[in-house]
């Protein structure tokens, strides 16, 4: 009776144990629990356990799982009409800078929501016979290419309006981290521990690491900074959140100063941590 008492304990203390196959990795679903037979479990790495913590922040809420999304929607659709016209306008003057209507919007391959890689769309600001490339990012040289209309445009930010339809097709949203250029995240990814982690959530065309940071180029101490950020943002995202940093990245559009006023008091010597939460 001693022995099977003591059985019985043990059978109902016991987890269930999953197979590796059923543990399941990034992008799949794992199984259910194995019945009658018992396995060894699969140890869980800390990098393992960093990303399933993110997965879970990015989607633990119903705002996070669909309110933002439908907020997305409904926001990009009510924009449309007006970016509609100011794009016509800009892209008459691009046709008149390239003397070429193709060269009016730009298409660079980014990395979004899951590693996913998707197609940005921009309007052109580099002189004509120029790319935004990675060498250019690098070197720091992409700055040094553009057409005076496209500074203007990269100040106020008015270059990523087409980006709307990337909202509207799901690939992107209003308010994340910033969809960097694949060999950028792959550099960034080389340097900076789990960088990979900001890819739980869909890109932004702002967010709180871009408000408070700025544009980092080459720097692995920026980007180290700015996935900080976006991480706590992702840990306390909800609409009140998101509204605060489209709030404080109205002014920074309308000035068109190219960094926010946050970035500027950096510069000028301050500290500013990450409010947005």
């Amino acid at each position: 009776m001693i022995q099977r008492s003591k059985m019985r304990t043990e059978r109902r203390l016991s987890p269930p144990v999953r197979s590796g196959s059923e543990r399941g990795v990034e992008g799949e679903r794992p199984g259910g629990p194995v019945v009658g037979q018992i396995r060894p479990l699969m140890p869980v790495s800390p990098e393992d356990a960093a990303a399933d913590w993110t997965r879970l922040a990015a989607e633990n809420t119903a705002y996070r799982r669909w309110g933002a999304r439908l907020f997305d929607t409904g926001l990009a659709l009510a924009l449309l009409p007006a970016a509609a016209l100011f794009f016509l306008l800009a892209a008459l003057i691009n046709a008149f800078v390239f003397q070429d209507p193709r060269k009016v919007l730009y298409r660079q391959r980014r990395i979004g929501r899951h590693g996913v890689a998707f197609t940005t769309l921009k309007l052109r600001t580099l002189v004509p016979n120029e790319e935004d490339d990675f060498s250019g990012w690098l070197g720091g040289q992409d700055r040094q290419r553009v057409t005076a209309f496209g500074r203007w445009l990269r100040a106020s930010h008015l270059d990523e309006l087409p980006q709307l339809v990337n909202i509207l097709r799901g690939e992107m949203a209003f308010v994340g981290p910033r969809p960097e250029m694949t060999e950028v995240h792959a550099w960034a990814a080389e340097r900076v521990d789990r960088f990979h982690r900001r890819l739980a959530v869909r890109p932004g065309l702002t967010g709180g690491a871009q408000v408070n940071l700025g544009y980092a180029e080459g720097e692995v101490a920026a980007y180290r900074e700015k996935l900080a950020a976006d991480l706590r943002w992702i840990r306390s995202r909800n609409l009140a959140t998101d509204l605060r940093i489209m709030a404080r990245t109205l002014p920074w559009v309308l000035a068109a100063r190219g960094d926010s006023p946050q970035v500027e008091a950096r510069a000028d010597g301050g500290s500013q941590e990450f409010s947005g939460a």
